[in-house]
């Protein structure tokens, strides 16, 4: 990926995350297809990884899991914006994030396209 940038909130105490961002694929990049490919997202300590054929096909063209994996309830979305770009969104509860600090790293990889990001963690209590 050429570019990830990610918007991040977090809830320390109620053990969830809400996570916004942006993908751009770079010109050498063969597209993302996330119904067929590998899809990973780490937060800080946390990380789960979606075998292909997790995600299913939304009203809009977008493209949703939702789904509880290891105790942690996980919906992802991830819609295309045209000419290479993404949006991605994830909301997650159940998660222990107690080790995050700030600002965090955030990779995320879908098939043979991968970035990293940091975000700053705004807590919520």
């Amino acid at each position: 990926m050429k570019r990830l940038f990610v918007s991040l909130r977090t809830c320390i105490i109620r053990a969830r995350f809400e996570l916004d961002g942006r993908l751009t694929l770079g010109t050498g990049s063969n597209r993302i297809n996330r119904l067929t490919e590998t899809v990973t997202l780490q937060l800080g300590t946390y990380s789960v990884t979606l075998q292909p054929g997790s995600f299913k096909s939304g009203d809009d063209g977008g493209f949703l899991f939702r789904r509880a994996i290891s105790g942690v309830s996980l919906h992802l979305r991830v819609v295309s914006l045209g000419a290479n770009s993404h949006s991605i969104r994830a909301q997650s509860s159940g998660v222990n994030l107690t080790e995050i600090t700030t600002p965090v790293t955030v990779p995320l990889t879908i098939g043979d396209d991968s970035g990293t990001t940091t975000a700053t963690v705004p807590h919520d209590d």
